[in-house]
């Protein structure tokens, strides 16, 4: 299977990549676990509930956004390697309403 498809039915997850422990990534999540932890034990039922759709939207706004700098960098990516290869100077019309 090719790269393309691999990537088109989510084989290939470049969000999948570990992070090793000692990385600001690694660190950052970790204080975000602790603090999230430390607010759910100060609140109440009625607070934890309406918490925890705010997370869940700010949830679903990330991987919106994410998705949409993927494609963007993808196509991007794809116009470069063809400017490239096909030795353009500029990006074809048709290719123009891509980005």
């Amino acid at each position: 299977m090719s790269i393309i498809e691999e990537l088109y039915l989510g084989n290939i997850r470049p969000s999948s990549r570990m992070y090793p422990p000692d990385s600001t990534v690694a660190k950052a999540m970790e204080s975000k676990s602790r603090y999230y932890d430390e607010l759910k034990e100060k609140m109440d039922n009625a607070d934890k509930e309406l918490f925890e759709k705010y997370c869940n939207a700010q949830a679903d706004i990330d991987e919106a956004v994410q998705y949409d700098m993927f494609v963007y960098a993808l196509r991007v990516g794809v116009l470069l390697m063809t400017e490239i290869l096909m030795g353009l100077d500029d990006i074809p019309e048709e290719a123009g309403g891509m980005l």
